[in-house]
């Protein structure tokens, strides 16, 4: 949350529904190379731009001496919408929140 914060320039203020952000998305994305989703956020960064969170499923991470599987939120950072329209042209969108049109 800290990179988020500092080096993404997002407002903490903006994620502290996160969990429920993420779980109603506005867009959701694959990746190019199908190892992680890109889910499109209802908040913004401090230029106005919004935010997504590329996310790793079912990651296995290891804690002391057991492996759990987790769902690891990789990168929050600001994306122009210009950007966004370029995944949907390359075929990346999964899904569409109808409601928040």
């Amino acid at each position: 949350m800290k990179k988020a914060q500092k080096k993404h320039g997002i407002d903490l203020n903006e994620l502290k529904n996160l969990p429920k952000q993420i779980c109603d998305p506005i867009f959701v994305f694959n990746s190019k190379d199908g190892t992680s989703k890109t889910v499109l956020i209802d908040a913004k960064d401090t230029q106005g731009r919004n935010v997504v969170a590329a996310i790793e499923f079912s990651s296995m991470q290891t804690g002391g001496n057991r492996e759990m599987e987790v769902n690891d939120i990789k990168s929050l950072h600001g994306k122009d919408f210009e950007k966004l329209l370029y995944w949907i042209d390359d075929g990346l969108l999964l899904f569409e929140n109808k409601k928040e049109f």
